[in-house]
């Protein structure tokens, strides 16, 4: 689980707001190896020493997932309101390249924050 946690100022003189984000991640698995495996014990290194067994490279290239941001938004008096926003990310190491689909939130309209002229964005994140 992330956490995340603050004040959004967004401009434009329009009113700051708080966040608080939490991250959980799920479906992954766990590949137990037996200590042989690296060689080296645990905080040791040694220098110039070339392993007798490689290190595994066991993630993927590149990958896909579906996520969900949930954050907290407050209208007015009222009680906060959690909202919900579904995204779908992808990652290519090789092209070092991200993209993640989502619509934006519309804090203009709280009782239906996804309603409106606003299109699905899609972000790109170019990590060369």
């Amino acid at each position: 689980t992330g956490i995340i946690e603050g004040q959004i100022v967004p401009g434009d003189d329009k009113p700051s707001f708080h966040i608080d984000v939490e991250m959980d991640f799920q479906d992954f698995f766990v590949l137990r190896l037996p200590e042989t495996a690296f060689n080296a014990p645990k905080m040791q290194y040694c220098k110039g020493r070339i392993p007798d067994i490689p290190l595994p490279n066991l993630f993927p290239k590149q990958y896909t997932f579906g996520s969900e941001l949930v954050f907290t938004t407050q209208v007015g008096d009222d009680q906060p309101h959690k909202i919900v926003s579904s995204r779908q990310e992808w990652y290519d190491y090789d092209f070092g390249l991200s993209r993640i689909d989502y619509k934006p939130y519309n804090g203009r309209d709280p009782l239906d924050p996804f309603q409106g002229n606003q299109h699905n964005v899609m972000e790109i994140l170019d990590f060369n």
